[in-house]
């Protein structure tokens, strides 16, 4: 399977396959910076004033990377504790609570616009099922109100669904084009979440604007090869290369709108092997 109907079958898999690792990631939480806490600094003064020369541990403090004179914060660097208004750590990573909210989002109204536009009928909202023992279950739904500290399993079965019917939603244009770039942004959102680190490759080919070696492949997130030389224009107004942001070539599946192909002409590259690489070093991560 390629083309349209296999990059969102990849897309929504890989969204489904990691959403549990996304839940389990929100721990340990996030340590609060200066900037979120806001405040007159004033007692932090007077609570720095008053502790000890060390930690309860017996470590002496040290001070944080972020700390200035205005806003002093020391830290325990065995306990990773910090001292001043506000220091205590979030209780969960707010980036993966973000995340999982926009990925959330994002998948579930795709779903719904999808059954729509195929005509499938809305999402089953039934919140108990039986067994086969006959004894009654909560579904992902019940499941969510009851236990908010576990994966919303909605997410992933709205993933699965938009897997199944990918031949579906790429025979039908307008679609597939909303499906695509949907799920790319879930699926970018997702990956930075995890930690997965952004691929990022060098060109062996001068970039076709500026005829500098300056052309970079962005694999994880964007999708996109981009020429990072800040002086590269095209003849282009409108472009945002013409407002500082690089001139950039985005992938996509459906031929008609990819514009690698063209690229590749021109570079005489196969650029597609840069994705097939990269898959391949996500399914290495995935196997470890």
């Amino acid at each position: 399977m390629g083309g349209v109907d296999g990059y969102l079958v990849a897309a929504a898999t890989e969204i489904a396959d990691w959403w549990d690792e996304l839940y389990a990631d929100r721990m340990p939480g996030t340590a609060r910076r200066w900037a979120e806490r806001g405040g007159d600094p004033a007692p932090g003064y007077r609570r720095i004033a008053a502790l000890p020369p060390a930690h309860d541990c017996g470590e002496p403090w040290m001070w944080a990377q972020d700390s200035t004179p205005e806003r002093p914060r020391p830290f325990c660097p065995r306990c990773d504790l910090a001292a001043g208004p506000g220091a205590s750590r979030a209780p969960l990573r707010l980036d993966a609570v973000d995340a999982a909210s926009r990925i959330s989002v994002t998948v579930r109204t795709l779903e719904a616009t999808t059954r729509e536009v195929l005509g499938d009928g809305p999402a089953s909202q039934v919140l108990t099922r039986r067994d086969l023992l006959g004894k009654v279950r909560p579904t992902a739904v019940l499941r969510a109100l009851i236990v908010p500290s576990e994966p919303d399993g909605r997410v992933v079965d709205s993933a699965r669904y938009l897997a199944r019917q990918a031949d579906r939603i790429a025979a039908i244009d307008d679609l597939a084009d909303v499906a695509v770039d949907e799920l790319r942004y879930a699926r970018a959102v997702l990956r930075a979440a995890v930690g997965t680190t952004d691929q990022v490759r060098p060109l062996a080919a001068p970039c076709p604007i500026c005829d500098t070696f300056s052309l970079r492949a962005f694999l994880t997130s964007q999708e996109v090869i981009a020429c990072t030389n800040a002086a590269c224009r095209c003849d282009r107004s409108d472009c945002g290369c013409h407002d500082g942001t690089q001139h950039r070539w985005r992938y996509h599946p459906d031929p008609r709108y990819d514009q690698w192909q063209w690229l590749a002409l021109i570079l005489e590259q196969d650029l597609n092997v840069l994705l097939e690489d990269e898959d391949e070093d996500q399914a290495a991560i995935d196997v470890a």
